[in-house]
């Protein structure tokens, strides 16, 4: 006797006999595995996009860069000249000021008009006695002796000499600056008193800048006097151009360092006194037969390596080279074993090879660097 299936359990079974029908047969016609005849458009579905670039002959430049901080290669103590009470700081402190122009202006302390008016008194009396004594010299040669005449003479020279001094103060207590610098260390507000002589500020030479640099004993005699060098400021990433201007007879036993000072003689507007900066020295060039470019090699517990690209079945595929390489800079890295001439080496793109891993070559329209077109 035979029992018909349930309602539910033949839309079971319809349902899984028209998935069988839909999925696709293990083979094609001629037998070949259907997963094997869309094997290339698979791998190009999963194959990771790289950039690459042909090994070959380059140039290193094998630099030193030491860090060091800016310093003015001339500061000048402004002082007042004169005592007298502040009237006016134009400019504020740690600011750039022009040659020539008001740093502080001062007025004559209490007593000083008073001071100017005894003076020119002395002086006018002084002088008519003078007349005086050289009238009666000639109308009456007996009436005077020469000691007094020149007596006198020196006393008006004095009373003069003073009341020269007291008007020539006046125009010290306008204090500018002597060339175009940084003013530091301001003294005094408005209304203080200065004496004579008293410290108002420093003025700092930005015109040009010098580095001292601790160099290695080693690095020592690659420099010369004279030769060039890049000096970068940390700050904006502003460069200029500098020159070695002396180099140590003494090495510091401590440190095993000398100490180099660089000349920057036209700096950077944005630079400031003290800034960080780094001065990048080229010690000497290298060529070699292989350089690659420095991002393109990587590095495993301290073992260099690089991606090169090989064909395997028709595909493109990543396989590790380890390397040994030799001087490098920060663009290019000399390499002396592990790799030939012509080899296609991944330069971007690292991120989830593996060794084996299919890689699909990304035209060089789209590189940015120089690259191969796909294979």
């Amino acid at each position: 006797m035979t029992t018909d299936p349930s309602p539910s359990l033949r839309v079971l079974l319809g349902m899984l006999l028209a998935l069988a029908l839909t999925m696709p047969c293990g083979c094609d016609q001629a037998g070949t595995p259907a997963a094997l005849q869309d094997e290339p458009a698979h791998a190009r579905m999963v194959a990771m996009p790289v950039h690459v670039a042909i090994a070959g002959p380059g140039m290193v430049n094998e630099t030193l860069s030491i860090q060091g901080r800016l310093d003015v290669w001339r500061r000048e103590i402004l002082s007042a000249a004169a005592a007298g009470i502040i009237r006016d700081v134009p400019s504020l402190p740690d600011q750039r000021v022009q040659a020539g122009e008001l740093v502080l202006l001062l007025d004559p302390p209490p007593g000083e008009a008073e001071e100017l008016s005894k003076a020119t008194i002395l002086r006018d009396r002084a002088k008519r006695t003078l007349d005086r004594l050289e009238h009666l010299a000639v109308v009456a040669p007996l009436t005077v002796s020469t000691s007094e005449l020149e007596t006198q003479r020196e006393t008006f020279a004095d009373a003069e000499s003073d009341l020269d001094v007291l008007r020539q103060r006046q125009p010290t207590r306008r204090i500018t600056a002597p060339f175009t610098g940084v003013r530091i260390k301001v003294q005094g507000s408005i209304g203080d008193a200065l004496a004579e002589g008293a410290k108002i500020a420093e003025l700092l030479d930005v015109s040009r800048y010098r580095l001292r640099l601790d160099v290695p004993e080693a690095s020592l005699r690659l420099l010369a006097v004279g030769q060039n060098l890049e000096v970068r400021v940390l700050g904006d990433d502003s460069h200029a151009t500098g020159t070695v201007a002396s180099i140590p007879c003494v090495i510091d036993g401590e440190k095993g360092t000398g100490q180099v000072i660089i000349d920057t003689i036209h700096p950077p507007a944005t630079w400031r006194p003290g800034g960080s900066a780094t001065a990048r020295l080229v010690l000497c060039h290298t060529t070699a037969a292989l350089v690659l470019p420095r991002e393109s090699v990587l590095a495993e517990d301290g073992r260099p390596y690089c991606w090169v690209v090989d064909r395997h079945d028709g595909m493109c595929v990543a396989r590790r080279s380890w390397l040994a390489v030799g001087a490098h800079d920060e663009v290019n890295v000399v390499v002396t074993s592990g790799l030939h001439a012509g080899d296609q080496i991944i330069v971007d793109g690292h991120g989830g090879i593996s060794d084996g891993g299919r890689i699909t070559v990304v035209p060089a329209a789209s590189a940015g660097a120089t690259v191969l077109p796909p294979p």
